[in-house]
């Protein structure tokens, strides 16, 4: 883990950040994004979730466990996250999911049940 003071300080800024100034330079690493049945500000919990992790976290898995315990607390259980550098594959019944790339990495987060 890195630094308190450093994931307080990102915190600061996503916070300021967080009416989607996607232009600025937090979101440099964005690529893209698909998303199907997340309204416009789970997009952005998404985006905001995915760089405190990557800032605070450097192994997938750890990364991926951060992004799962928060959604999993801020909107119920049932969250699960896929992190890597191959395209996903998401089944068409699944309406609650976001997949978008930061970097080399491709994150995948949806919903089930």
């Amino acid at each position: 883990m890195r630094s308190t003071a450093g994931c307080l300080i990102l915190t600061i800024l996503l916070g300021i950040c967080a009416n989607g100034c996607r232009s600025s330079w937090l979101w440099p690493k964005l690529v893209a994004h698909i998303s199907d049945g997340l309204d416009g500000d789970m997009e952005q919990e998404a985006y905001q979730v995915t760089l405190m992790a990557l800032h605070t976290y450097t192994k997938d898995t750890d990364i991926s466990n951060y992004i799962v315990e928060e959604f999993d607390r801020r909107h119920g259980n049932t969250w699960h996250c896929i992190i890597g550098g191959c395209a996903y594959s998401v089944t068409p019944s699944l309406n609650n999911f976001i997949k978008f790339t930061f970097g080399n990495r491709t994150i995948l987060l949806f919903k089930v049940g």
